[in-house]
């Protein structure tokens, strides 16, 4: 039976890096709520950091889903397509997420990129290798 190792380290990540996601939209809501509370934020920057919001909520539950599904088929090469598509998915949604956090004001993070951006292109480029290395078999 082919393993993938590669797989299993990256869906942990993805799985860590959902965490740091979802710690990072408590921090942004509590950010708007304050600034909310003093006035500094009109009704179209809390519309635009709704959305925002919404994008990296669905990002990190994106990422959730790959870690376990990527962590339950890392002995399954036939799986790796289905995991590739869901890494894409996560991949997409954490681009837009960043970028759209970028754009309501809260700010250009590191982690943030890295958990949004790095982490889903390490996965999705796991699932690729293993469905790869399953095909030449």
């Amino acid at each position: 039976m082919r393993r993938s190792p590669l797989l299993k380290a990256a869906s942990i990540l993805m799985m860590l890096s959902s965490l740091v996601r979802f710690f990072f939209v408590i921090m942004m809501i509590n950010f708007f709520a304050t600034a909310r509370t003093f006035g500094a934020a009109d009704h179209a920057m809390l519309r635009g950091a709704g959305i925002a919001l919404a994008l990296l909520v669905l990002g990190a539950l994106t990422e959730l889903i790959c870690g376990f599904l990527g962590a339950l088929h890392w002995e399954e090469p036939l799986r790796a397509k289905s995991c590739a598509v869901w890494g894409g998915a996560a991949l997409l949604l954490g681009l837009l997420g960043n970028g759209a956090q970028a754009l309501t004001g809260y700010g250009v993070s590191v982690v943030a990129w890295l958990t949004g951006a790095l982490v889903p292109g390490f996965f999705l480029l796991a699932c690729l290798l293993f469905l790869r290395a399953a095909k030449k078999r």
